[in-house]
Formats: C-alpha cells, sequence, structure tokens
C-alpha cells in the first residue's frame, strides 16, 4: 500500500494539482496575451493603412500583411517565443500523463511482483521445517494421547481396588500427596532392572523359597519368569502395588498387589 502512494497516487496529484491546473490557468495567460497584442498591433497598422489611402484619394479594402510584416515583427516573435513555450509545457503534461504515469504503474507492477516473489520464497524457505514441525506435533499428540489412556486405565483400575475409600479417592485433601509406593527407589540408579529374587512358594501345606529370574521395566512392570522359562512370565503392575518390607530381614519384603 505504500509502494502505491510513493509510486502512482503522488505523480498522480502533483499532476492534478500543478500541471493541470496551469493548462487551464497561469500556463495559457502569457499566450492569450501575446496574441491580443499581435492582433491589435494589427488591427492598428491595418487602420493606418487605410487612412494613408484615404487621404491620398484611394480607397482601400484591405491590406496585405506583407506589407506590415516588418512592423509586426516584434509582436510576432514575442507571440511565436510564447506560443513554443506553451506547446513545450503541453507536449511535458501529455508526456506524464501518458507515458511516464503509465511508467509508474510498470514500476508499481515490478515492486508488486518482487514483493509477493521474496513472501512466496521465504515460504517456501520454512515449508521444510512446517512439514517436519508437524510430524514432530503428531507424535507428540500420539504419545500424550497414549499416556493419557495410561493414566485413565490406572485411574481406573486404582478406583476399583480393594480396601481403597471411595470417597477419598474422588475427592483428596488440599495439601495432601498420596503415594503408591512407601519405598521410593533411586532414580538414578536406572529405571529397569534385571536379576534373580528368591521368591517363596504359593503352597498351602510346604512354603519353600524359589529362585527365579525377574526384570524391571521402564514402563512400570515387574516380570517374574517360572522355573519352565518357556512359559510366558507373571506381570505385575508396580503402579498399583503396595511394597511391605519384613521387619526381621531388610533384605525381604512383601509385594501386594
Amino acid at each position: 500500500m505504500q509502494n502505491i502512494n510513493n509510486i502512482v497516487m503522488f505523480p498522480l496529484e502533483t499532476l492534478l494539482k500543478g500541471d493541470l491546473r496551469g493548462v487551464r490557468g497561469d500556463l495559457k495567460r502569457p499566450f492569450d496575451k501575446a496574441w491580443k497584442d499581435y492582433e491589435a498591433k494589427y488591427t492598428k497598422i491595418e487602420k493606418e493603412k487605410k487612412a494613408q489611402a484615404k487621404e491620398a484619394g484611394l480607397i482601400r479594402t484591405e491590406v496585405k500583411p506583407a506589407e506590415i510584416a516588418d512592423e509586426l515583427d516584434k509582436e510576432r516573435k514575442m507571440f511565436q517565443l510564447h506560443m513554443c513555450e506553451y506547446l513545450i509545457k503541453v507536449n511535458e503534461i501529455k508526456t506524464k500523463k501518458g507515458t511516464e504515469l503509465l511508467q509508474h504503474l510498470v514500476e508499481y507492477y515490478h515492486a508488486q511482483t518482487n514483493y509477493f516473489q521474496d513472501g512466496l520464497k521465504t515460504i517456501e524457505h520454512f515449508g521444510g521445517y512446517v512439514s517436519d514441525l508437524s510430524a514432530k506435533l503428531q507424535k507428540i499428540r500420539h504419545k500424550q494421547d497414549e499416556e493419557r489412556r495410561k493414566l485413565s486405565e490406572l485411574r481406573t483400575l486404582l478406583r476399583n481396588a480393594p480396601g481403597l475409600d471411595k470417597e477419598s479417592s474422588h475427592t483428596p485433601e488440599k495439601g495432601l500427596g498420596y503415594s503408591l509406593h512407601q519405598l521410593q527407589g533411586d532414580k538414578g540408579a536406572g529405571v529397569t532392572r534385571s536379576g534373580h529374587l528368591l521368591k517363596k512358594s504359593e503352597g498351602k501345606m510346604r512354603r519353600v523359597w524359589q529362585k527365579r529370574k525377574c526384570c524391571v521395566q521402564a514402563d512400570g512392570f515387574l516380570d517374574i519368569c517360572h522355573g519352565d522359562e518357556t512359559k510366558p512370565p507373571t506381570r505385575v503392575n508396580l503402579l498399583t502395588c503396595q511394597i511391605k518390607p519384613v521387619p526381621d530381614d531388610k533384605r525381604c519384603f512383601d509385594l501386594v498387589s
């Protein structure tokens, strides 16, 4: 918008308020005055020539221009000078109205073309970045949706857990936090661990300690392998379990799901 004001509108206003106004007024005034002076002098000399012929007893109906050309030399040249100046100015105005004004429009066209081409180059420059950003946003959105789904499933599981106060689970007191684990691990040691643990058998008559391979996954699950490792391991969700240390032996704990 600024370009059209500078390139097109300003020259057009200058033409309308300046040069064209001069054509109708001040510009033509010297030309009109020179023409009137020339015509008055011509009429005056013509009357004088006819009067002289009448005094000599002759009757002249007209006077040839050649007879008074020398006497009108000054006025004729002045009239021709003002006419040339007037015609030169008219020619300049026609040029400004025609070719120069259209040239301003051409310049405005090129300015607009360069502006939009630069904008297109900028858009193309960021095109790859926007595409990559869109793909990353989709991955983040998918990850957040998956996280929300897992949290919703965990919330449902916790609400249905035995011994949980239903009302307190929905409206926890402000300022109080709830921890699923009484014991906190060391995050600096990592979130995965694999090795062997002694697990007490689940028999009713005689319960013995059994060595089992165990693996803690990053997503919070504990896999406990069977004696027959061809069987799929038992998976326990640690986020919904309670760890109870055994007072008599610090190396032992009960895992209550």
